[in-house]
């Protein structure tokens, strides 16, 4: 256990973090490096452990324990395109099991904030984690390859995803074959880009339940999605059985996000165009609900975009309400789309039911 007041600091000296073959799901350094056939260790790490405890003070008081990761030479050097090897994650557990994390703060990493991997039967609670908005790929928390996870009552803003659910890359991730199922995320307060399914989802995630989720604030660099599942056209795997309930955002926040509130995408990273050719190995995305959301202030409010040779299948959208925003709901090469009890309008989605008051797209 951590007591009030104890720090436990990163180092800015390179040479403090071994170096380590990176994740076999991944094959290679998820990193702008020069080098991505290694990478340096976490700042703690626990490889093949099992009923490990890592417990603060709470995450509400600046006197209660914290985990700094002194992250800002790491985002310099990758500002500058100098760094050697992929940077350090600030706590990662590989190839365990039994993990308890709670009631700490946690800031600033190099990297990923918290890491866990190809690991089973964790619980993430009472978390506070941050860092700045633009600090680079500073994820609060990345579950990859990962069976029974709860997260639940942490407050995240930091420079990327909230919460980034994986599970390996292209043949990489297919080969070594641990999909993340039995994720439940509940009651979070983000102030961070989002919660995303992939890019990196080769291996599969299924049975993911997301729900009491309060999204954004009034910082004006605050662009984000708030629900993002997403892949590109040949990374393989599939996203299926996903609900995401009762995620909703601040009222009069500042958003400039010029992409979807809620998004559902097979065109990660490639813009909107088709590809004259098939997909070599096209993602599989279906059975993903959404339910009781509300936003107030985006660009558009939902984009389902699939690939002309997979569609994505069975989007419900249920309880969907939203105002200050520009375009509704849009969709692309998807098939069994059904809203219900929205005041958005849809395009290209198929019959709408229920109630229909909003702005046309």
């Amino acid at each position: 256990a951590l007591s009030r007041g104890t720090v436990i600091a990163g180092s800015a000296d390179v040479g403090a973090y071994p170096l380590i073959a990176p994740f076999p799901s991944f094959g290679v350094g998820r990193d702008i490096a020069k080098n991505l056939t290694r990478q340096h260790a976490a700042l703690i790490c626990g490889y093949n452990v099992t009923g490990v405890v890592i417990e603060g003070s709470g995450k509400d008081s600046p006197e209660d324990a914290l985990i700094d990761g002194r992250g800002q030479p790491w985002w310099e050097r990758f500002k500058k395109r100098t760094l050697e090897f992929t940077r350090p994650r600030l706590v990662e557990f590989m190839y365990s099991r039994d993990i308890v994390i709670r009631n700490v703060r946690l800031q600033d990493p190099a990297f990923w904030n918290t890491h866990l991997y190809a690991s089973k039967d964790i619980l993430v609670e009472g978390l506070n984690i941050t860092a700045p908005f633009l600090a680079p790929n500073a994820d609060a928390l990345d579950l990859d390859s990962v069976h029974n996870v709860t997260v639940r009552s942490c407050d995240i803003g930091c420079g990327d995803d909230a919460v980034a659910i994986k599970s390996g890359l292209d043949q990489a991730g297919v080969d070594f074959g641990f999909p993340s199922t039995a994720i439940h995320l509940k009651d979070l307060r983000i102030y961070a880009k989002c919660i995303s399914i992939g890019s990196e989802m080769s291996g599969g995630v299924r049975d993911v339940l997301v729900e009491n989720v309060l999204f954004g604030d009034r910082r004006p660099e605050n662009i984000w999605h708030s629900i993002f599942v997403k892949s590109t056209r040949d990374r393989g795997g599939y996203v299926r059985d996903i609900i995401f309930r009762n995620i909703s955002t601040v009222v009069g926040g500042t958003w400039e996000r010029m992409t979807a509130f809620l998004e559902v995408t097979m065109y990660y990273g490639h813009g909107q165009h088709e590809s004259p050719r098939p997909a070599a190995r096209p993602p599989v995305f279906r059975n993903i609900s959404f339910e009781s959301i509300f936003v107030d202030g985006t660009k558009q409010v939902v984009n389902v975009r699939g690939l002309a040779d997979s569609l994505i299948e069975d989007v419900r959208i249920k309880g969907l309400s939203a105002r200050n925003y520009d375009v509704g709901i849009v969709c692309g090469n998807a098939t069994g789309v059904t809203i219900s009890d929205s005041d958005v309008p849809s395009k290209g989605c198929g019959p709408q039911q229920g109630i229909s008051r909003g702005r046309y797209v």
